[in-house]
């Protein structure tokens, strides 16, 4: 059912089981599926590549997970400090 990836991922992601989780970069959501294996609370994925977005949107429940896509289009450089 997983991959060789996949299942060397499940000796760190026990620890969603029954959590909020935030992934940060999905991109095409193999690690998002190991994640629901251990039946967390919620998942958040933020996916700023729209490629992916459109990929996890096709290709996951999108009603099981909640997808939010943050791009930042800087006009001109910001001073941040």
């Amino acid at each position: 059912m997983f991959s060789e990836y996949q299942e060397n991922l499940k000796k760190y992601l026990y620890v969603c089981s029954g959590k909020d989780v935030l992934e940060i970069g999905p991109l095409d959501g193999r690690a998002t599926t190991v994640i629901d294996f251990f039946n967390p609370k919620s998942v958040t994925m933020v996916e700023p590549n729209p490629t992916s977005l459109k990929y996890l949107m096709i290709n996951l429940l999108i009603t099981k997970y909640l997808v939010k896509m943050y791009i930042t289009i800087l006009s001109q450089p910001k001073n941040l400090t």
